[in-house]
Parts: structure tokens; C-alpha cells; sequence
């Protein structure tokens, strides 16, 4: 009996047949935070945790919709999501936040999302309706994420800016990694 079995156990009210569910709700909770205090503990041994708290802000919604690469296992995902977050940090650190430099990449990010999103995955297979679902969904996040974007260039504020075009690009990343692990994994 593992921790989640005590906890299910404790109340009675669940009924037999709920309890899987109930226990993978509650890992799924402890993953996710775990995921986020690991992000905010890396963004502050790097001194940059405002960058790693917009990046998530900005990924996350889009990630849902979009889709993109996803792991084998629960491990692999956070172990490649703490090597993105490194990857976002030294991004942040290195590219300068000029006006210019945010607006290409915003541009080439919205182009990538635009063309390829939604991207599935093998374990989460789409069908055409949840496809167009998610594709409006992602191109409304996306939309409201390039209008933020102009706004903070509008008022000066590139150092929010950038870490928000950043997310589009590494969302970008991801999609191109999906679409290239689908068709190897088409191919075999």
C-alpha cells in the first residue's frame, strides 16, 4: 500500500471503482508541483526567477492546447523540463532584449504555431473535432500572447517581453520536436 492508498482509504465516501482514479489525480498533483517548486528553486539558484515565473506563465496555456514532444515516462519529462528551464534561463540571460531581437522571435514563433499546431502525441491521439478545438484554442492563447507582447514594447518593459517571446519560441521547439518524433515514429 503506497502513500495514495492511505490517503483513499481515509475517506469513505470514495467508491471502489473511483479509487484509480482518485490516486492518479492526486500523483498528477504532486507532479505538477513538484515540477513547479523544482522550477522556481532552478530559476533561483540562477538568479533569475521573475524570467522562470513569466516563462511558465506564458508556456503553460499554450502548451495545453498546442501540444508538441512529451516524454515516455513521468521521469523523462521532468528531468527534460528541468533542462528546458535551465535552457530558457541562459536564453533570457544571453539574448538581448532588444525591440528588434523580441520581434523576431515572436514572429518566427507565431508562424511555427501557427503552422503546425495542435501536435498530438501517440498516448494522446486527436480526433478531427478535438483537433480543431485545440488549434482555435492555441491560436486564441497565442493571439492574446503577441498582443501582450506588444503592449509591455508599447510601455518599454522588454525585460517581461522577452522571457514571453521566449516561451513562443521554445513552444515552437516543441512542436517541431513533436512533429519529428510522430513521423519517426510513423516511419517504424
Amino acid at each position: 500500500m503506497d502513500i495514495f492508498d492511505k490517503v483513499i482509504s481515509v475517506n469513505d465516501n470514495i467508491k471502489e471503482e473511483d479509487k484509480e482514479l482518485y490516486k492518479y489525480g492526486l500523483r498528477q498533483g504532486l507532479f505538477i508541483i513538484i515540477n513547479i517548486l523544482t522550477t522556481i528553486v532552478l530559476g533561483y539558484i540562477f538568479k533569475n526567477v521573475w524570467a522562470v515565473v513569466i516563462f511558465t506563465i506564458a508556456y503553460s496555456p499554450l502548451r495545453v492546447y498546442a501540444g508538441g514532444y512529451h516524454t515516455k515516462t513521468q521521469l523523462r519529462c521532468y528531468i527534460f523540463s528541468m533542462f528546458l528551464t535551465i535552457a530558457v534561463i541562459y536564453a533570457n540571460r544571453y539574448i538581448p532584449g532588444t525591440s528588434q531581437n523580441i520581434i523576431i522571435i515572436t514572429i518566427i514563433s507565431c508562424i511555427t504555431v501557427f503552422s503546425l499546431s495542435p501536435v498530438e502525441d501517440r498516448n494522446k491521439p486527436l480526433d478531427k473535432v478535438e483537433k480543431a478545438v485545440y488549434r482555435k484554442r492555441s491560436l486564441y492563447v497565442l493571439l492574446i500572447e503577441v498582443i501582450l507582447i506588444a503592449l509591455l514594447l508599447g510601455i518599454g518593459s522588454k525585460r517581461i517581453a522577452l522571457p514571453v517571446s521566449i516561451s513562443l519560441l521554445a513552444l515552437s521547439l516543441m512542436l517541431i520536436a513533436g512533429k519529428i518524433k510522430n513521423s519517426l515514429e510513423a516511419k517504424s
